[in-house]
């Protein structure tokens, strides 16, 4: 059976990142150096941010150097991190626009984390894994 990409006439690195994949990377590291920062930004305890945050930037790497079985794995671990995160950048929205009582730091972190959710996970479906 062959891969999404030996199938698209794609050629399969082995075990090579270029610099242009990496650089297709940045919302992705930029989102996981945010998450790894959010205990200092925020001034909280958001340490389930912090897991996401190696999630996601240890997947991607992983995703981009290992044989497939490994990067089905390092695609689930990507995908787990994007749901820990969301759900933990959820809360300030639902605080900000339902009550009022949560700071500006705090919103601006939890919208820029969710916008650059939606340009990984779209940066995602062309080839990250």
């Amino acid at each position: 059976m062959l891969s999404r990409r030996e199938n698209t006439g794609e050629t399969v690195s082995q075990g090579k990142a270029s610099p242009s994949r990496l650089l297709s990377l940045w919302p992705v590291l930029v989102l996981s150096i945010l998450y790894l920062l959010s205990p200092v930004i925020s001034g909280g305890e958001t340490y389930n941010l912090v897991i996401a945050g190696i999630l996601i930037v240890c997947s991607s790497l992983a995703g981009l150097m290992f044989n497939s079985r490994l990067r089905k794995i390092a695609r689930y671990a990507f995908i787990v991190g994007l749901v820990i995160g969301v759900a933990g950048v959820s809360p300030p929205l639902y605080f900000a626009a339902v009550q009022g009582l949560v700071s500006p730091v705090e919103l601006a972190l939890s919208i820029a984390c969710i916008i650059l959710t939606i340009i990984a996970v779209f940066k995602r479906s062309s080839g990250l894994f």
